[in-house]
């Protein structure tokens, strides 16, 4: 993941900080038209308001917003036409800021997520209005809920009366059966999507705008025969792993990084040095504080990973980006090879031997300590443990030496350590407590780097979607 960490000492701390806003975050199109994913029923049932609003000034500590329209109101008593002053924070509980200073400069009009408590109100979502519609994006499928303001609130009118909240729970009027006969819109399918996903008849994404992950970009098969590719790596200072790749017959140092959806990606100095030609996608990239990064893409003619070659291989490439982590990080790299060429593949992680091993065929396990499924829909290597009880994600993240945890869900649930179950089997993490509000909008509560890595063999059967830890 682009927060590119290194340990948490002294300097090396403060640096982290810096570079763990880099995380990217990929839009369509233009860039304005959706919100980042939420976990759906937690965003609706723990907001107090959800509003139709206008932003109309700001300051440097807070901006105002205009209520145009009342969506949904718990009783707060607040009026069409009123105004709500919002403060521009990031460490009040429940709030998670995510406007960047153009949005509020822009005056836009969304629909806000609104949260109050002693500290005063907070947004937790706040997608605009573009051409007359908005965009709402849901977590588990990636679905997409587009609509114009009147469309918006009928369907979020609508949410409310088929879900509620039991002994912590979300419970929906219809069965899974009821559910598929339906004439529900796209906001309450996709919940129902989510709440069923294990019972749930696969008919029912013919219903909704869902983006299930599509097969990777790696647009040939490998020309090698070799049934076994072999990737050896080197742990920088920091941690960080990498290794060399051959992209046009160039020799590549490269990170590995599971953080990173793509296949490959590719530093803009290297582009431009080999007159590699790009063009704009369609897409650009947004960091935590909503700094957009123009997205480009292009061909590689050949790329050796390994052992195996692929020939017309899609990369991406930001101008800039990649080199500002390697100044941060002291470390020259050139190229990132990411989950989404890893996740093809029958792959064995080996922390101890430095090595990487990846097959077409199923490996036998000798000594299988604890296994669990990852979600396969998301673009991240997101595993599925049991934290008090509850069934959260992690992330499991090369690009990151150490694990981390948000102190927002660890200090919501008081804990003293950061312990989670997969199956019957326990693992304490020695996480980091870190406020990385980023995590929520990828479904997830901590991420699981190196330092956990190191301690297990680690299997991945991409066509189960399960993984394995071997002692």
């Amino acid at each position: 993941m682009r927060e590119r960490g290194i340990p948490f000492t002294g300097l090396k701390m403060n640096i982290l900080k810096k570079i763990v806003l880099i995380i990217i975050v990929l839009f369509p199109a233009t860039g304005k038209a959706e919100i980042d994913p939420a976990r759906m029923h937690e965003l609706f049932f723990k907001c107090n308001l959800i509003v139709q609003a206008r932003i109309v000034s700001h300051t440097d500590h807070d901006y105002k917003i205009k209520i145009l329209d009342i969506y949904r109101d718990y009783q707060i008593g607040i009026k069409v036409g009123d105004f709500i002053k919002i403060k521009k924070e990031m460490n009040i509980e429940s709030s998670v800021d995510r406007l960047s200073l153009k949005n509020i400069e822009d005056r836009l009009t969304g629909v806000a997520f609104l949260t109050k408590s002693e500290h005063g109100w907070s947004v937790r979502k706040f997608p605009f209005f573009y051409d007359g519609n908005v965009t709402f994006r849901t977590d588990y499928e990636n679905c997409k809920i587009t609509g114009n303001a009147a469309e918006m609130k009928t369907q979020i009118r609508e949410y409310y009366k088929e879900f509620r909240i039991s002994k912590g729970a979300l419970v929906g009027k219809k069965t899974a059966k009821e559910v598929l006969k339906s004439n529900l819109n796209q906001l309450a399918l996709s919940q129902y999507a989510q709440l069923y996903q294990h019972t749930i008849d696969r008919e029912i994404y013919k219903k909704i705008n869902c983006g299930i992950q599509e097969p990777v970009e790696f647009l040939d098969a490998p020309l090698t025969e070799d049934p076994i590719n072999q990737i050896s790596f080197e742990k920088s200072e920091y941690g960080l792993i990498f290794t060399t790749i051959i992209v046009d017959g160039k020799n590549v140092k490269a990170m590995i990084d599971f953080g990173d959806p793509n296949v490959l990606q590719l530093s803009s100095s290297f582009v431009t040095n080999e007159n590699m030609k790009v063009s704009k996608s369609n897409a650009i990239a947004q960091d935590l504080f909503g700094n957009t990064f123009e997205i480009n893409e292009g061909l590689a003619r050949e790329v050796t990973i390994g052992k195996w070659k692929s020939n017309n291989v899609k990369f991406s490439s930001s101008p800039g980006e990649m080199e500002s982590v390697a100044e941060q990080i002291n470390t020259e790299f050139e190229a990132v090879v990411g989950w989404g060429y890893f996740s093809q593949y029958y792959l064995k992680i080996d922390y101890a031997a430095n090595e990487f091993h990846l097959s077409k065929t199923k490996p036998i396990l000798k000594n299988t300590y604890a296994s669990s499924q990852y979600d396969k829909r998301s673009s991240y290597l997101s595993i599925r443990v049991k934290i008090n009880s509850t069934i959260e994600y992690l992330i499991i993240d090369t690009g990151s030496p150490v694990s981390i945890v948000d102190s927002a869900f660890y200090y919501r649930n008081k804990m003293d350590e950061f312990s989670f179950k997969l199956v019957d089997q326990d693992f304490l993490l020695n996480a980091h407590v870190m406020n990385f509000p980023m995590l929520e909008q990828l479904n997830a509560v901590g991420i699981i780097g190196g330092d956990f890595l190191e301690q297990y063999k680690i299997y991945i059967d991409p066509f189960t979607s399960r993984i394995e830890f071997e002692l």
